[in-house]
């Protein structure tokens, strides 16, 4: 799928297999714990590549897609090591979501809008779009994940997951707390090496 000229598939499975993850973090260490936090449960849904499409299906139709779109190059911007690098892709951001009138523009007031800058050659000044990142997630959270949990994409997602249709194993019951947000060596738990689809290792 494209938007804007951008290609929502590659970069979720960009994010899922090269972005710094840890698999034994807090969320993931016992899938039995109950996590009911609004947080948890949406960061569940970032970091899993089957809800994460589901998610995004849902804010392609509320017309908010921008805003996780931008959630997830932020977090490629971190993986980028050279500094050359990181400013190329920091200019890419601000001239795909910032900049007024860019394609995905991100719905900013003016003054933060300007306090982010047009350049980017240093690191503070790339750290900002860091900082934008929390100010979207914080939008995403207040606004179009808690009108996703209500939505008929929300149902579906459940669905699939119990209907063992699913590529990977289940994340059943989001609200119980039964979250299994994603991967083993950069795979989506369960997901054989010849299962892969459009996305590989």
């Amino acid at each position: 799928m494209t938007v804007g000229g951008f290609n929502v598939q590659q970069a979720h499975n960009f994010v899922i297999v090269t972005a710094s993850l840890d698999s034994e973090s807090d969320l993931l260490q016992d899938s039995s714990e109950e996590v009911v936090g609004i947080d948890e449960r949406l960061d569940a849904v970032l970091h899993n590549l089957t809800a994460l499409q589901f998610f995004n299906e849902f804010c392609l139709q509320e017309f908010s897609i921008e805003n996780v779109l931008y959630w997830i190059e932020s977090e490629i911007l971190k993986t980028v090591p050279a500094k050359g690098d990181r400013t190329i892709f920091a200019t890419y951001l601000y001239q795909t979501y910032v900049k007024v009138g860019a394609p995905l523009c991100l719905n900013l007031d003016a003054d933060l809008r300007a306090s982010l800058g047009t350049e980017f050659t240093e690191e503070d000044q790339i750290d900002r779009l860091g900082d934008l990142q929390e100010y979207v997630y914080i939008l995403l959270r207040q606004a179009a994940f808690q009108r996703f949990e209500e939505s008929q994409q929300f149902k579906s997602l459940k669905s699939f997951k119990h209907d063992g249709m699913t590529c990977m194993r289940c994340i059943s019951n989001l609200h119980s707390g039964q979250i299994d947000t994603h991967t083993s060596k950069g795979r989506p738990t369960g997901i054989s090496k010849g299962k892969q689809n459009s996305w590989t290792a």
